[in-house]
């Protein structure tokens, strides 16, 4: 059993409609809860998205132009050529990155340059792995 007392019923009385008069304080209302912006993502969410969407192009832009040197060249020097074409789109893909730094906010750097390296790292492996295979008919 319970030692609490028994409560007798609530007896609500509904809120007259429109405002109150003044210097009446307001009863009965709610009010809706402060949503966040779901779009501000805070400053080290903002520079791993910076620094993703850079990596991205920069990498669907460096496919493209391996495909073109591997399509248009011909003969012993074609990985060569292709090296040298993967290390200049990650060369001017750097150059980006630090125009892109400089208008992010200050916050937003740290984040956005770690993860640049790392997608910078990545890129390299991925280019050494592509060039530096052999391949048949293709290099000799």
């Amino acid at each position: 059993m319970s030692d609490e007392t028994p409560r007798g019923p609530i007896r609500e009385t509904p809120a007259a409609d429109g405002p109150p008069p003044p210097g009446v304080p307001r009863h009965y209302e709610t009010h809706a809860p402060q949503l966040r912006d779901g779009s501000g993502s805070g400053a080290f969410g903002t520079g791993i998205l910076a620094a993703l969407g850079l990596a991205a192009s920069f990498v669907m832009i460096e496919a493209f132009a391996l495909l073109v040197v591997l399509v248009v060249s011909s003969g012993p020097g074609i990985i060569t050529i292709a090296t040298w074409v993967g290390l200049l789109v990650l060369a001017i893909g750097f150059g980006v990155a630090m125009i892109v730094s400089k208008r992010l906010p200050r916050a937003a750097r740290t984040s956005f340059w770690a993860m640049t390296i790392v997608c910078l790292a990545s890129s390299l492996i991925v280019l050494v792995g592509l060039c530096g295979m052999k391949v048949p008919r293709i290099g000799g």
